[in-house]
């Protein structure tokens, strides 16, 4: 009689040569990892706990991605499941060219200049709706060039940040009740979740506010009259999760695959039309506030994603009582989710 081969000994020469980092877990430690994987962990991480390889976040299931630092690198990762062991693929992203700043500058100017057009030719109490049209324009157009500086500035790991505690629940709370307010047509409320307690984390309040507007951007574009969008805040161990979950029409496996890779492909143009920057520009605010994304979607169902940060009790909040949420800033990022009718004079500021 054959003697019975292990699968697991199969799944390593399966993958022991992939250029791609592999890992299989078992009962929540790593019990293997290629050469790859230990170039990139820059160890052989056999043994070690699965979630503290993902920075504590969860595993990842066959319908989900994540977005993690690793080394300093941006990598995705998905799984793939085999009787009692997962198979975790981690695959560094790549910076692509960037576009010419003076390109991006110049976008600026005509998108200043259109803007002070704007103001003078229209009365600020006026609810004219080819105004709003002409505003929501300005915005798109604003929303494109913002996109394609950050993706510049990700790329050659430049963004700004000014970190400061910043006390994540109350953000959450503040954010959705702004947000709420400008998509109340759209029919899809935003219910908000914050238990009590504290939530601080270390970090640039604008760009975890920006995070978040993408993650509510992409759940209004997709979830239609009569669903509901659901953000809600815990602990973790030493993480804070913040979830933002849709009754949308969720992802398809091709566009799972694109998730969180859009920004490395040199397709400048997608920034000025909406398409995929977004995740992209997500996960690199996360990673450089040392946290994950895992984004599980299946079509039809919905999506649900949740950002991991590191909860840093005893930091001193400077923003305590922070500015209330920039309505500048959400009408941008919500451009392509919100009605031309939000952007009349007489509401856009």
């Amino acid at each position: 009689m054959a003697e019975k081969r292990d699968p697991l000994e199969e799944l390593r020469s399966l993958f022991r040569r992939s250029p791609d980092a592999v890992i299989f877990v078992r009962k929540g430690a790593a019990v293997f990892a290629n050469a790859a994987a230990v170039s990139l962990f820059g160890r052989d991480v056999r043994g070690e706990y699965a979630s503290n390889l993902l920075g504590g976040a969860a595993l990842p299931g066959e319908d989900a991605a994540a977005a993690l630092t690793v080394g300093g690198r941006g990598c995705r990762v998905t799984a793939a499941v085999f009787d009692d062991v997962t198979v975790l693929t981690l695959r560094a992203g790549e910076n692509a060219v960037p576009v010419p700043p003076a390109a991006i500058s110049r976008l600026r100017t005509a998108a200043a200049n259109l803007l002070l057009s704007l103001d003078r030719l229209t009365d600020p109490e006026t609810e004219d709706p080819y105004a709003a049209v002409l505003y929501h324009s300005y915005y798109t157009l604003l929303h494109g060039i913002e996109q394609l500086s950050d993706r510049n500035a990700l790329a050659a790991e430049s963004m700004a940040l000014h970190m400061t505690g910043v006390e994540l629940g109350q953000l959450l709370w503040e954010l959705a009740g702004s947000v709420d307010a400008f998509a109340r047509d759209r029919k899809a409320p935003i219910r908000c979740t914050v238990p009590e307690g504290t939530f601080p984390v270390r970090g640039d309040r604008e760009r975890l506010e920006q995070l978040l507007l993408i993650l509510l951007s992409n759940s209004l574009l997709h979830t239609p009259a009569g669903g509901e969008i659901r953000l809600s805040l815990r602990r973790a161990g030493g993480q804070i999760l913040l979830t933002v979950e849709d009754d949308g029409s969720g992802l398809s496996e091709a566009e799972m695959a694109e998730v969180f890779t859009a920004g490395q492909r040199d397709e400048p143009a997608a920034a000025l039309s909406g398409a995929g920057l977004g995740l992209y520009i997500a996960q690199g605010i996360a990673r450089l506030h040392d946290g994950t994304l895992l984004l599980e979607s299946r079509e039809g169902r919905g999506t649900r994603v949740t950002l991991s940060l590191p909860a840093r009790d005893g930091l001193i909040l400077r923003d305590a009582a922070p500015p209330a949420s920039n309505p500048r800033q959400i009408l941008t990022e919500l451009c392509h989710a919100l009605p031309s009718g939000v952007y009349s004079p007489k509401y856009r500021h």
